[in-house]
């Protein structure tokens, strides 16, 4: 749990939309990313870094083999037992909606206790509808997966986990940080599935 509070989790909301109650992951409209190569003269966007614990958690350390339940989806790394030996699965006990504001809900975070001795944090985020209207800056550079996928990275961020890798999957925020280079990260992004 240390390491989930010595994580540093920033949003800067700068604007607050009129009451909207929010359906978590179900906006149809495409999500609007801001290019980090272009400077917004107009910053009205929400600067979004790897998101951590859901607000009220529930914690269980597992197998990383086990199977994982939940009413909502979850990232998590596809065939993981070549790479670690433990899961630790924080998830959301409720939905925790506050239809008066912009608001990100993470619903999941994985962190597995891979086989070198480090760990992966994978995230799930949903966004509320008002939020998923925003613009949203992901990191700091913007790359290709060799799958196509659009994610965006972001290094040196002063934690345990210095890197981290965000992609969209259908209106969802998948984060994937560690103590790793980005092209590992984006490398374990490709083994990442939503259930």
């Amino acid at each position: 749990m240390s390491k989930l509070r010595s994580f540093v989790l920033l949003f800067v909301l700068v604007s607050i939309l009129s009451p909207i109650k929010p359906s978590w992951g179900q906006s149809t409209t495409a999500l609007k990313i801001l290019d980090p190569a272009v400077r917004a003269e107009n910053l009205d966007e929400v600067v979004a870094l790897p998101l951590l614990n859901p607000t009220s958690i529930v914690h269980t350390k597992v197998p990383v083999t086990t199977e994982i339940s939940a009413p909502f989806p979850v990232a998590k790394i596809e065939n993981a037992a070549d790479l670690a030996d433990i899961l630790h699965v924080y998830t959301a006990e409720s939905d925790g909606v506050k239809p008066d504001e912009l608001s990100i809900k993470v619903t999941a975070s994985l962190i597995y206790d891979m086989k070198d001795g480090s760990q992966i944090l994978v995230t799930t985020a949903s966004l509320s509808p008002a939020m998923a209207e925003m613009t949203l800056l992901l990191g700091d550079q913007q790359v290709t997966l060799s799958n196509g996928k659009q994610a965006w990275t972001k290094q040196n961020v002063p934690s345990e986990f210095k890197s981290s890798l965000v992609f969209v999957h259908d209106n969802l925020l998948i984060t994937v940080a560690g103590d790793k280079s980005v092209e590992i990260l984006q490398e374990l992004a490709l083994q990442v599935t939503v259930q």
